[in-house]
């Protein structure tokens, strides 16, 4: 494994139960088949779209970002999964993805990436 990806990390924040065993599963599926090795990722189920704004923060500020800063590694990238349906039905800024970016970033993550699905 090279250095990179041996001290940097992704986290992806999902909205729900079946979005989580989605992605665990398919994280599983392409570490069995890829040729090259893979940034580790952990997967972490916020149960709820709206907790992206305060939930997300909370568990990078608190737990992800302390426990890398101790174990000599780095959040290179935070993904959010979501579901687009919710926001066409409801108000689409339920999460305010501009405001939620800026955050991340500040607290040193490089990426920060959206996944409608």
């Amino acid at each position: 494994m090279t250095k990179q990806l041996e001290t940097s990390q992704v986290v992806l924040f999902v909205e729900g139960d079946t979005d989580e065993v989605l992605f665990k599963a398919l994280l599983n599926y392409y570490r069995t088949i890829s040729k090259t090795e893979m940034r580790p990722c952990r997967v972490c189920n916020l149960r709820g779209v709206t907790r992206y704004s305060s939930k997300l923060l909370a568990k990078l500020r608190n737990e992800y970002l302390p426990e890398a800063k101790k174990n000599g590694y780095r959040i290179q990238a935070v993904c959010c999964s979501y579901d687009t349906d919710v926001f066409e039905v409801r108000n689409p800024l339920m999460v305010d993805w501009n405001a939620l970016r800026k955050t991340v970033r500040r607290m040193g993550v490089e990426q920060f990436v959206q996944l409608g699905i």
